[in-house]
């Protein structure tokens, strides 16, 4: 089993076609912070991994030129644990059609600040169907400074009610 954490230690910025689907990542793991930060890599897949245990996601996949795609681990309860996507998305540029997919559950995240700041989301942007904001109290800047596709929709699940910061 490759411990994420390490790899960045030893390798700053993971390469263009890494293939990290077979790493078996479980729910022993708590924190991906900074896992891809500026890495070279565009797709991720984590349909095989069990990440129940992570909290942390923050900076996770921010400052990428381009990132194209991201498949969620396929366990419902894959984001279960996550308390912080702050920064997640952070300085990305996401591809046409790019969506976070029906596999993204955000209901227990409490911190979402900055998670896309300076983002450019283009045309058929997404959230998908499980982003919910239910738990999140500090959206602090969380679309600050973002490129929105027109027709954005933050979905049925945008729900501020327990937010405490909002602020730019």
């Amino acid at each position: 089993t490759i411990n994420p954490r390490q790899l960045l230690l030893t390798q700053p910025a993971l390469s263009a076609g890494v293939d990290i689907s077979g790493w078996g990542i479980t729910s022993t793991l708590t924190n991906m912070e900074c896992f891809a930060d500026g890495s070279a890599m565009a797709t991720y897949d984590f349909s095989s991994w069990v990440p129940s245990g992570v909290e942390n996601w923050a900076f996770a996949f921010a400052n990428k030129s381009v990132l194209t795609q991201v498949t969620p681990a396929t366990a419902s309860n894959s984001l279960y644990n996550t308390e912080t996507m702050f920064g997640m998305f952070a300085n990305c540029r996401l591809p046409r059609g790019f969506s976070l997919g029906d596999k993204f559950d955000t209901s227990a995240v409490i911190d979402m600040h900055e998670m896309f700041k300076a983002c450019i989301m283009s045309e058929e942007f997404s959230l998908g169907a499980k982003f919910n904001t239910s738990s999140v109290e500090n959206m602090s800047a969380m679309f600050n400074v973002c490129t929105l596709p027109e027709g954005f929709s933050l979905g049925n699940n945008f729900d501020t009610s327990r937010v405490s910061n909002m602020s730019a």
